[in-house]
């Protein structure tokens, strides 16, 4: 059977230079192509059919892989890699269309995230969501790029295997019972929804400044929401809160 890899040993070779741009959003927006590392993730990404080349130091590593093989060595995967401690695998990843494409699909239970900033909040987020039932996910523009490192690292896979779209226009919110989650004790508490619509819509906002007004006056069908704390406590860290608000509308919907 004949072999499908290639062998690269310098670290300024045109194809890895290539590779290395491909940790900057300008170039994986224009390539539609971006750095993936981790024997899991990578292993997520494979299994959706996103992997186009392994970067790989033993060459019997991934030989059921269909695509391109290329055998480097540790310097190679050492400057590709966004951690100090790299491993020995970076894939890379096609980046699919959904994410830039309008979208007004009705899932039945959907996450919007409006100009969360930290990526590892988002990645969490990501990772619960998928784990929790949730079916797909919509960015505000302002939102930390989904395919930065760390939120791919903190979604651990699940970027993979839950739709992530922009949110383009609002109108097909109102087929949504939706929760504005806010710092507001004039809000409705968590715990006293005590049913909900089969179509919800969680609402989180930025770490620093919340929802945006624009979310507020959609229609009739919007509920603040706040999660009650206590030791003079206001808030939690927003993948806390989203973990907290998606696994009690999993129990609620299911009763």
């Amino acid at each position: 059977m004949e072999n499908n890899f290639k062998k690269i040993n310098s670290i300024t070779n045109d194809k890895i230079t290539y590779f290395y741009k491909l940790k900057n959003k300008k170039y994986i927006l224009k390539n539609k192509l971006f750095l993936i590392e981790g024997k899991n993730i990578i292993s997520e990404a494979i299994k959706k059919d996103l992997v186009s080349t392994i970067l790989i130091i033993n060459q019997n590593d991934y030989s059921d892989f269909k695509g391109e093989k290329i055998i480097v060595n540790q310097k190679i995967i050492d400057k590709l890699s966004f951690n100090k401690n790299s491993n020995n695998l970076i894939a890379i990843c096609k980046l699919e269309d959904n994410l830039f494409l309008d979208n007004d699909l009705l899932f039945n239970k959907i996450i919007i995230l409006d100009k969360i900033q930290d990526p590892k909040n988002l990645g969490s987020i990501i990772r619960t969501a998928y784990g929790l039932g949730f079916e797909a996910i919509y960015l505000t523009d302002q939102t930390v790029f989904p395919y930065n490192h760390y939120v791919i690292s903190s979604s651990q896979g699940a970027i993979f295997l839950l739709p992530i779209f922009y949110l383009k226009n609002f109108s097909f919110l109102k087929n949504y019972q939706k929760y504005l989650f806010v710092i507001d004790k004039n809000a409705t508490k968590l715990s006293e929804i005590k049913k909900s619509d089969e179509k919800i819509a969680l609402i989180f906002g930025n770490e620093g400044k919340g929802i945006s007004t624009d979310f507020f006056n959609i229609d009739q069908k919007t509920i603040k929401t706040y999660i009650p704390l206590v030791n003079n406590f206001d808030s939690f860290n927003v993948s806390i809160a989203a973990a907290i608000a998606l696994y009690y509308f999993q129990i609620i919907i299911k009763k």
